[in-house]
């Protein structure tokens, strides 16, 4: 459903050599001269990064390596410290491994981390997810649904684990008809809020293997049908971080743009900014800023 690395990740994955241009090279030889002597001229580093778009900024990280044997991450990691080297490791990484980076995070320490998993495993490509899972075992040796399933429990665990097999299918208008629309509206009530107790699996394999503009169809079927749309079904059905990760993915299919919005939002609010939380929203989500920024504006 959502496409977050960029081509050049998925270029690297499939073995295609990357171009580049003349800028990326200029823009490697600012940071390796902001960081070469006694400490780091961190407004050099800061405006040289925030100058490229996110998929120039992937193309720096490999070019850097290329041309100095070094990850841009390791160079920027020795002189930095706290949220601000936070951020700077996120920003200098390859976007799978930042999201491998912050998985671990968020599965490493006392106790799991739950609201950090579920903006990253769901409603991804199944690519994508090969990509991550394959990115997570080279970097940290571990199978990420082994891992998912030892740190997560219940109804959650559930949905993080079906998320993982990789359900999502690509649209076909003769396949996911106004019919089949029906006929899934049917089953995910059938599957909850018509029935005593909730049948979760079929519920969420439904969800997750729908294509975007089917899930609209069956959410507009189910509206007209049963008087509750699909987020208010999933409020009615789950709990706790069951009940976020289903919003957070439904709203991702309907409304991408009001979801992400909410998304941050929930990163700023209450005592304290998430700021781990918020760090991995900026940076996955940079290319949707334009789109988040109008919303703020209306």
């Amino acid at each position: 459903m959502q496409r977050i690395f960029p081509q050049h990740a998925h270029d690297v994955y499939r073995g295609v050599p990357l171009v580049y241009p003349r800028e990326i090279d200029d823009v490697c030889e600012r940071i390796r001269d902001a960081t070469d002597g006694l400490g780091v001229d961190e407004k050099v580093l800061v405006d040289a990064l925030s100058s490229l778009s996110a998929s120039d900024r992937s193309l720096l990280i490999y070019r850097y390596k290329d041309l100095y044997r070094e990850e841009l991450k390791d160079t920027l990691g020795r002189d930095t410290v706290g949220d601000f080297r936070l951020l700077l490791l996120l920003l200098t990484m390859p976007l799978p491994e930042v999201e491998a980076f912050i998985l671990n995070v968020a599965t490493s320490g006392s106790g799991t981390k739950e609201r950090l998993l579920y903006p990253i495993l769901l409603g991804r490509t199944n690519e994508e997810l090969s990509m991550l899972k394959s990115t997570y075992y080279y970097i940290f040796n571990k199978d990420l649904t082994w891992l998912m399933r030892s740190e997560l429990s219940g109804d959650y665990r559930e949905i993080i684990l079906l998320a993982l097999e990789r359900l999502q299918v690509t649209y076909d208008p003769e396949f996911h008809t106004y019919e089949k629309a029906k006929a899934d509206a049917v089953k995910l009530y059938d599957a909850g809020e018509g029935r005593w107790g909730t049948d979760e699996t079929t519920f969420v394999r439904i969800l997750f293997s729908s294509p975007r503009e089917h899930l609209v169809l069956v959410n507009d079927i189910y509206k007209k049908k049963y008087v509750s749309d699909l987020e208010e079904a999933v409020r009615g059905e789950f709990s706790g971080y069951a009940t976020e990760a289903l919003v957070f993915y439904v709203r991702l299919a309907l409304e991408p743009d009001m979801a992400i919005a909410i998304h941050f939002e929930r990163m700023m609010k209450g005592l304290g900014t998430d700021e781990k939380g918020l760090s991995a929203a900026v940076i996955r989500y940079h290319w949707m800023q334009p789109r988040v920024e109008q919303l703020y504006e209306k």
